[in-house]
């Protein structure tokens, strides 16, 4: 049994991007939309920006305005064009976060995100970004006191942010025991 999650009512009710079914998947209003479900631990996807910031965002680019991705996609064909052009939207590492923040929808900053979960919510935090261990454990000791979860793919390792914060708990891969 993990710990950090011993306290917790089964079954665990985790919130995945926040609540993206509610809200804009890794969105501030997806992890409040999660937080007034009930949600006891929400899964977000850390991200670290060409200038150093810690941002949520699924993938490595930030589709067009989802309104216009959504009707493309609807549309008979205009898939088609939807799927071409993704190559030419904003990578988050390769971007500043001004840039980011500038767009039709902005990114959130994991900051702002542990801010509102902090006595609420336990961040399950999938990294997609490497080299970030100084950066998140300096953050995770001051907005997360209730501990948090790491993820990644299943050739991550967690070693740098496991030996600063040995307190971390950390799966690899998709499959993690909560129901123990």
């Amino acid at each position: 049994m993990i710990p950090l999650l011993s306290g917790l009512p089964r079954p665990l009710r985790i919130g995945h991007m926040g609540a993206a079914g509610l809200a804009p998947a890794n969105s501030l209003a997806a992890i409040e939309a999660g937080l007034h479900a009930g949600v006891d631990l929400i899964e977000l996807d850390v991200w670290r920006t060409v200038d150093g910031h810690l941002v949520l965002a699924h993938f490595n680019w930030l589709a067009p305005e989802e309104a216009e991705l959504y009707g493309a996609l609807a549309r008979p064909r205009s898939w088609i064009r939807t799927a071409r052009t993704w190559r030419h939207w904003p990578r988050i590492t390769q971007n500043t976060l001004a840039e980011l923040r500038s767009l039709p929808v902005p990114v959130a900053k994991l900051e702002d995100a542990l801010d509102l979960m902090r006595g609420r919510a336990i961040p399950y935090l999938d990294l997609r970004s490497g080299g970030i261990a100084d950066q998140l454990c300096t953050m995770l000791r001051r907005a997360a006191p209730d501990g948090a979860l790491l993820s990644a793919g299943p050739h991550r390792s967690f070693a740098a942010e496991r030996s600063i914060m040995p307190s971390l708990v950390a799966t690899s891969g998709v499959a993690l025991p909560l129901l123990g």
